[in-house]
């Protein structure tokens, strides 16, 4: 997969490449009994030069699953924002109705831009004006509340020593294995 600035940006092999890796982040989470909710949150850095496209996920409970949206929601509208609901594409939806579907929402491949998906495979999405102050932990502050840690929304908490993140790393590794579509694809 490219190095991308956005998921508004790929193109069309990309994005069916990430939809079929999110699509097997599901899997194993069902499989653990877990529902996946995720967040991009696309930002120009003007001051520091370059961009890169990253979505953060997690695998949250089922009641936390169905409180996901309202919890995206609640929270925008507290920092004077509304979120527009894209419903969940038709099952055999192609890369490109996706890419155009983001796009027509966000304002174009290189508009700023905040998106939730859900559970279901809806997303939420606010496109973000030259200006507009988002606030950047909206997405981890949500994601943690629903993870029933909400102290953990500060990256700075989820620190661990370079072993500790290594077995997790290859826990996770060994969970995702089963999954892994792109395993020999390199």
């Amino acid at each position: 997969m490219r190095h991308e600035r956005a998921s508004s940006g790929l193109q069309s092999r990309s994005c069916g490449r990430g939809r079929r890796y999110v699509s097997a982040l599901r899997s194993l989470y069902a499989s653990l009994g877990r529902e996946l909710v995720a967040f991009e949150r696309h930002l120009s850095l003007r001051n520091k030069g370059g961009n890169h496209c990253h979505i953060n996920v997690l695998g949250v409970t089922p009641e936390a699953g169905r409180r996901a949206g309202e919890a995206f929601r609640s929270a925008a509208a507290a920092a004077g924002y509304q979120l527009e609901h894209i419903p969940a594409p038709p099952r055999g939806t192609g890369p490109d109705e996706l890419l155009k579907q983001l796009k027509t929402a966000v304002g174009g491949p290189d508009s700023e831009y905040f998106m939730a998906l859900l559970p279901d495979g809806s997303r939420l999405v606010r496109p973000l004006m030259r200006g507009e102050r988002w606030p950047m932990a909206l997405g981890r502050e949500v994601l943690a509340d629903l993870a029933g840690a909400p102290e953990r929304a500060s990256w700075k908490a989820c620190a661990l020593t370079p072993e500790e993140e290594a077995g997790r790393v290859e826990r996770f590794k060994q969970l995702f294995k089963p999954y892994d579509i792109m395993a020999g694809e390199e």
